[in-house]
């Protein structure tokens, strides 16, 4: 997740909220198969603030399910 991207939550969410998100940027980080079923619950709330993170997770899966192809 990009500096701007944290800037933006942090901005947009209420600190409370923003602290429970933190620990989003590992898991955000990770290829779906391998996310567990907490990194699940950090990411969720992040990705319903913001579909663009959501859609750029998704892209960079397809592109890595693309290139593993070949």
């Amino acid at each position: 997740m990009s500096t701007k991207a944290l800037q933006w939550l942090k901005s947009a969410l209420p600190p409370a909220e923003y602290a429970e998100n933190k620990g989003a940027v590992w898991p955000f980080r990770k290829r779906r198969a391998a996310l567990e079923p907490r990194d699940w619950e950090l990411l969720a709330p992040v990705f319903t603030v913001s579909p663009t993170l959501e859609e750029a997770y998704n892209l960079r899966e397809d592109l890595m399910e693309l290139c593993a192809r070949d």
